[in-house]
């Protein structure tokens, strides 16, 4: 005798039945769906907030009626949180939600043309893409948790995304990334690959910054593992043997990276190219 199959999810809607209208007004309204998650935040809210609190609030209000929630409405941005320095949206493609954060990044940079930099209101945004859990008022998940650390990497007026973001972006979208390096953030286990988004040229101060910022990377991750070079000797020793042969070609497989559409540039190629414009300009 055969049974009819039925999934995972109407077997539990089918339980939920069978309990009766308690049980149907118990239920966990979850969805698990596919979508690109733009956490956005004001840089140095609090400090704005003690300089003029009600100028701060009437001029992000109208940000965000002018720039944001147009730019939204464009790239079908859903706002599931907002705060009053923050946003939380999803969107339903991962180019979409990149072109929306640089487009209000770009408007956000025209309105602070003229106003004074320790009054300038600047959003860090983070971008990742991945599974996401959805029921009536917020979201949740891993990757909602990137993007948060993302956030929190980026400096006012930039974006951090992830490498899962950047291989959903084709190389037609007018952005260039710079490779940051892997991080190690809070509560996540492994260290996460980060790319900040240039909007606009690669400058010699981007270009310098980005540098420095990846050799002190460099530096700190050589001094923890010279800390530990003892322990990795004795380990080498155990493990040279033909097995440890065999495994090498794994190991190198497992680091090699994923290719992807939009172009990135690594820190030490974004000084080079700085320095050959500049002595090309000289000549």
């Amino acid at each position: 005798m055969t049974h009819p199959t039925h999934s995972v999810s109407a077997a539990v809607e089918s339980a939920h039945q069978a309990l009766g209208p308690a049980g149907v007004a118990a239920r966990l309204n979850l969805d698990r769906r596919h979508a690109a998650v733009l956490i956005a935040d004001v840089a140095g809210y609090s400090r704005l907030m003690e300089l003029d609190e009600t100028g701060t609030h009437l001029r992000l209000q109208s940000l965000r009626i002018e720039v944001i929630e147009p730019a939204l409405a464009r790239h079908g941005g859903r706002i599931t949180r907002s705060t009053g320095d923050g946003l939380l949206v999803t969107f339903a493609a991962a180019t979409e939600a990149l072109c929306c954060a640089l487009e209000v990044q770009r408007e956000l940079a025209l309105h602070n043309a003229g106003v004074a930099p320790a009054e300038q209101i600047r959003f860090r945004m983070g971008l990742n893409v991945g599974d996401v859990l959805f029921d009536r008022d917020d979201i949740a998940g891993v990757s909602v948790n990137l993007a948060a650390r993302l956030e929190a990497l980026a400096r006012p007026g930039e974006i951090c995304i992830s490498r899962a973001l950047l291989e959903r972006i084709p190389a037609s979208l007018a952005a260039c990334c710079l490779d940051a390096g892997h991080r190690r953030v809070k509560n996540i286990r492994n260290p996460v690959q980060v790319y900040r988004v240039l909007n606009g040229p690669l400058t010699p101060a981007i270009a310098l910054r980005a540098w420095l910022a990846a050799m002190c990377v460099d530096f700190w991750r050589w001094i923890a593992l010279g800390s530990s070079a003892a322990a990795l000797a004795v380990g080498a020793v155990a493990l040279s043997g033909p097995a440890a042969a065999r495994q090498e070609p794994d190991r190198a497989a497992s680091g090699a990276s994923a290719p992807h559409a939009a172009p990135v540039l690594r820190p030490t190629q974004a000084a080079i190219g700085v320095a050959a414009r500049w002595l090309r300009s000289l000549s």
